[in-house]
Parts: structure tokens; C-alpha cells; sequence
């Protein structure tokens, strides 16, 4: 009997192994029949205690039966479980990655500063000196207001915003400023990313040098709790000059809108004043003018009296004229007349004579 061969069932069980010459070893299941060539064996009847209707394969080792059948019973041994193949897992697609652009990662131009010098600098409050002027941030206003001279590019430019002369990663820009990096700096390559790079460019085989960028540089002292706290403060005295420069702003607007007002009000006075003044100078004028008609007027009737007198007069002086004429005519007619009546005179030669 092979050993490798399984348990034998109950009698009446309907198993049949591999035997020689092809006989079956043990009887078949109680309405099974026993078949096979060179071993193989067929068993078929009833299921009883969970036994199943089996069905071998004829071979050259022989097939097996299945459990079961009318008067079976349990199996002796459990037989064993058949070793299931393992399937091969789906290999997943590698992730395409994106192209880098080589000019992206390339250093700044000279003089830069490198992320392994940045230390202490940022415009995190964790971070104790300016990421601009690289002072002490003790009474240092915040990084957007800091208006000192950036030591990285000797320049007043750039105010409110990093230098575009710090070669960082993006994941130093993260720790050391904000999230991401800022869209006009050069890009320090991370180790992925100089794999990818170097298959471009040699230049990336040994550039730049490899650095741990999992370790954050802290302020020397400063706790994570205390950092936090630090954070919390910053965040409340940044909410306070915050709202300290909103007010300060709505008080300018309110001054602005008061000098508006004063002088417009001012204006309004003068223009009103010389207005007033107008008005008066023409009521003045009006009035010197009325003075004046009333004068003329006056005088105009004292004309026109006086012209009637001097027509009464010159009718008078016209009557008495003609009067005076018929006086002269009536007495040059009356000389006529005695001249005529009388003899003429002699002349003294007449007389001599």
C-alpha cells in the first residue's frame, strides 16, 4: 500500500483508492459500483454525514471516490485538504510619472544660498530670525511687513515675499516658509527627483548633495509645546495688529472723509459768501440804478415844464412881436399919410433963391 495514499474510510463508505491492477481496496458505498482502469475507482451513492457523490478520474495511480452513501460512515482520518494554487496577484501599472524640467532644478544665479544654510531662518514662528534680513525676530515685525534689506540678494526688492536667490525643495519651502514653493524660485531637487533628473542631465549624478530632509531645523531650546504656543501667540498678535491696522485704516477713511467734509463745507461757505456778496453788490447797483432812473425822471419833467414855459413865453414873445409890427405898420402908415397932406419943404437953397 502506497503510504502516501489517504486514510481509508468506514466500511460501506463509498472510497476507493488506487490499488493494483486496478482493483479497488475496499468495499464501495451500498449502491456504488466500482470501476476503474489501472486504479481507478468510482464510488456513487447517497450523501450521509455531510459525504458528497465523487467521481475519479481513471489513471495510472488510480482515482478516488467521493464520501457517503446508504450505511456509510465517518472516515477514520480526515483526508487531506487539497493545496489550492495560488492565483498571482495583479501587478499594478506603474504611476507615470511627470517629466521634469532640468532648467527648473538648476541653482540660482550667484550668490545664492543654499536650504542647508537657511538654519534658523524663516517666516514660520517657530523659526527665530527673518527669512529676509536674517535678523532676530525678538521685536521684528512679521515677514510681510519687515522691510529691512534682504542679506541673500543685498537688495530692498521683493518686499513681502522670499527671495528668489534661496535654492530650497519643496519641502523646505514647506517647512521653512508655506506650503509649496513659490512659482518663481529654482527648485532643489529632491533624491526621487534627482533619479529622474540625472537620466536627463549628468550634471544631476553628483548635484546636488544628498541631504535627510525628514529633520526640521528648530530654534535652539524651543520645544514642540512651547513651538505651538509660540504659534498660538503669533497667530493672536498677528489677529490683533490685524485688527489694530483695520481700525487704524477706518480711522485715516474717517479723517479723509472729515477733511473732505470740512472742506467741502468751507467751500460751500465761500462760494455762499461770495454769492451773498454778489447778491448785494447787485441789489446796490439796482438801487444806484433806481436812484438814477428816479433822478432822470426828474429831471426829465422839470424839461419837459420848463420846455412848455419857454413855449408859452415864445407864443407871448411871438404875439407881443406881431402886436409891436401892426404898432410900427399902423404908425409908418399915419407918417404916410400927414406926409402927404402937408406941402413939401424947401431946402435952404430954395430959400436963398
Amino acid at each position: 500500500m502506497n503510504p502516501d495514499s489517504p486514510a481509508l474510510p468506514a466500511m460501506g463508505s463509498g472510497y476507493a483508492v488506487h490499488g493494483m491492477a486496478g482493483m479497488p481496496m475496499g468495499p464501495p458505498a451500498m449502491g456504488g459500483y466500482p470501476f476503474g482502469t489501472y486504479g481507478g475507482g468510482f464510488a456513487y451513492g447517497q450523501p450521509r454525514f455531510g459525504g458528497q457523490v465523487g467521481y475519479g478520474q481513471p489513471g495510472v495511480y488510480g482515482g478516488q471516490g467521493g464520501y457517503g452513501g446508504y450505511g456509510g460512515s465517518r472516515a477514520l482520518a480526515t483526508a487531506p485538504a487539497p493545496t489550492a494554487t495560488p492565483t498571482p496577484a495583479a501587478t499594478p501599472s506603474a504611476k507615470s510619472r511627470p517629466v521634469l524640467d532640468p532648467e527648473k532644478f538648476r541653482p540660482p544665479p550667484a550668490p545664492y544660498t543654499d536650504q542647508t544654510l537657511l538654519g534658523h531662518r524663516g517666516s514660520r514662528p517657530r523659526f527665530p530670525m527673518c527669512l529676509r534680513c536674517g535678523r532676530v525676530r525678538d521685536n521684528h515685525p512679521e515677514f510681510v511687513d519687515c522691510l529691512g534689506k534682504c542679506d541673500i540678494c543685498k537688495s530692498h526688492a521683493h518686499w513681502g515675499k522670499p527671495c528668489d536667490r534661496i535654492w530650497a525643495s519643496k519641502k523646505s519651502w514647506s517647512d521653512h516658509h508655506q506650503p509649496g514653493a513659490p512659482e518663481y524660485v529654482q527648485l532643489r531637487p529632491s533624491p526621487s527627483q534627482r533619479e529622474q533628473l540625472a537620466l536627463l542631465d549628468p550634471w544631476f549624478l553628483t548635484n546636488p548633495p544628498s541631504i535627510n530632509e525628514d529633520l526640521v531645523t528648530l530654534a535652539q531650546g524651543v520645544k514642540r509645546k512651547g513651538d505651538d504656543e509660540h504659534v498660538k501667540a503669533g497667530s493672536q498678535r498677528r489677529h490683533h495688529l490685524g485688527a489694530v491696522n483695520a481700525l487704524k485704516h477706518k480711522l485715516g477713511a474717517a479723517e479723509m472723509l472729515q477733511h473732505k467734509h470740512q472742506k467741502k463745507h468751507a467751500d460751500e461757505m465761500v462760494l455762499r459768501l461770495n454769492a451773498e456778496k454778489a447778491h448785494r453788490a447787485a441789489l446796490d447797483e439796482i438801487r444806484a440804478k433806481e436812484r438814477e432812473r428816479v433822478v432822470i425822471e426828474r429831471e426829465k419833467d422839470s424839461l419837459e415844464a420848463r420846455h412848455k414855459q419857454l413855449q408859452i413865453r415864445a407864443r407871448d414873445y411871438e404875439e407881443e412881436i406881431s402886436s409891436l409890427k401892426d404898432k410900427l405898420r399902423r404908425r409908418d402908415a399915419a407918417h404916410a399919410e400927414s406926409a402927404s397932406s402937408r406941402p413939401p419943404a424947401q431946402t435952404p437953397q430954395q430959400s436963398i433963391d
